[in-house]
């Protein structure tokens, strides 16, 4: 039996269902949508970028992608920047910031802290101040509701 034809709502649920299941996973989805004529969108590149944090230059590359089809935006890099961190890969993370920094897209402050957490953790506590006062100069802290 034929059932519909996927389209980027059917992919995005199953690349959502597999995003734990690894990065090799999440690019081949990437790469077999795109092969069926099917365009990701923001949530694609989202998940994708999501599960593959410990690959940061493809995740760059992939963000660089999304800016070129106007898809990119500050929650991009914000999944960028967690991925990044959680697989420990602070440099590239530092880098991301200051790419957002030039293009004007904000931190909020829940990423601003994780960020900072993940320096003071590895004893790069001269960045985690500098990150505070980033933070402050940029009203981060003051949009956070008691």
């Amino acid at each position: 039996k034929e059932g519909p034809s996927p389209d980027v709502i059917s992919c995005n649920t199953a690349l959502h269902a597999c995003r734990h299941e690894g990065a090799e996973l999440a690019a081949n989805m990437l790469r077999r949508m795109q092969a069926c004529g099917i365009d990701p969108d923001v949530v694609t590149f989202n998940t994708v970028i999501r599960s593959n944090g410990e690959h940061w230059e493809w995740v760059l590359a992939l963000l660089a992608n999304m800016d070129q089809r106007g898809l990119a935006n500050e929650g991009s890099y914000r999944v960028a920047l967690h991925a990044f961190i959680k697989e420990n890969q602070l440099s590239p993370a530092l880098n991301l910031l200051q790419q957002m920094h030039a293009k004007s897209l904000q931190l909020d402050a829940g990423s601003y802290n994780y960020l900072i957490s993940a320096l003071l953790r590895v004893g790069a506590s001269e960045w985690a101040v500098h990150l505070v006062q980033r933070a402050i100069a940029d009203k981060a802290f003051a949009k956070v509701r008691p």
